[in-house]
């Protein structure tokens, strides 16, 4: 038997274990959950009776655990998460520009009496309009009759 082995995760070649027989990965942690990864893929196909139980422990494990508790709590243990993604936020806010009430006018006077052309807006892509169902019109002065 060959004192190495080259593994199939990493492609490195390390010493292989004696009493490991049919070895094919080495001790990483990143390799043996490979490993342990790979196993549990093939073995929720071949095995319907597993793949089943594994449904079940997943849907007591999430009832146990609602989302929001989850996410609360993993925020409160990793505070320096919470920093971070708030400032991935806040970068991806800048290169946004947010509308939030789209039926509300910038002029303080309003618009004159008369007749209008509406016309049907299509937005910048990088405006992100928060209230979805919106209709997003282009306003133009009507030349054409004089009231």
């Amino acid at each position: 038997m060959k004192q190495t082995l080259t593994c199939c995760h990493c492609g490195k070649i390390v010493k292989r274990n004696a009493r490991i027989k049919g070895q094919r990965y080495c001790g990483a942690l990143n390799c043996q959950q490979a490993r342990k990864n790979k196993w549990e893929k093939n073995k929720l196909i071949q095995d319907k009776q597993y793949k089943e139980n594994r449904k079940n422990q997943k849907e007591q494990w999430r009832k146990a655990r609602p989302g929001y508790e989850y996410q609360r709590s993993y925020r409160k243990d990793h505070p320096q998460y919470e920093i971070k993604n708030k400032a991935s936020q806040n970068r991806r806010n800048e290169k946004k520009q947010k509308i939030v009430k789209t039926d509300a006018s910038n002029s303080t006077g309003g618009f004159p009496s008369g007749l209008y052309k509406i016309f049907p807006y299509t937005t910048d892509t990088r405006i992100n309009i928060v209230k979805t169902d919106a209709l997003v019109v282009e306003i133009r002065r009507y030349q054409g009759l004089q009231t």
